[in-house]
């Protein structure tokens, strides 16, 4: 499984439809870190289409990769969401909130977060997350 994640996380240097193809099957294999990395590694330009492929993940029974879809919808995508889509997203970006505020002593607890608070347009927030992660690091 770490292998196969490890595989899937590498395609990202070769973009392409393959690639693309690659990653929406992983979106609903039956391991959660596929999935999980899936969400992480997928890059695509438009916002519908990454919305499309990401928001059922926000239902998904794995907290981790609630929060991941949470944290990659944050942002411009997010504004695509369904009602109940953008309650269940509230509630997976929570979730990613705590658990970077939980590893807050870590620079990358702060760096996350100063990333999430930069895509929901609170740049106050994410200068002050930025600034704690070059602290710690």
């Amino acid at each position: 499984m770490i292998v196969r994640a490890t595989a899937l996380s590498l395609l990202t240097a070769y973009p392409g439809e393959d690639t693309t193809r690659a990653f929406e099957l992983a979106l609903m294999d039956e391991e959660a870190l596929i999935r999980r990395t899936a969400v992480q590694s997928l890059s695509l330009s438009g916002a519908r289409r990454q919305t499309e492929l990401i928001a059922p993940l926000l239902y998904d029974p794995v907290a981790a990769v609630r929060m991941e879809a949470a944290s990659t919808l944050a942002g411009e995508p997010s504004k695509r969401l369904s009602p109940d889509q953008r309650q269940v997203f509230q509630k997976g970006l929570q979730e990613y909130i705590e658990s970077m505020e939980y590893s807050g002593d870590f620079a990358f607890g702060r760096y996350n977060l100063g990333n999430l608070y930069s895509a929901l347009n609170q740049p106050q927030e994410a200068i002050r997350n930025y600034e704690a992660a070059l602290k710690i690091g």
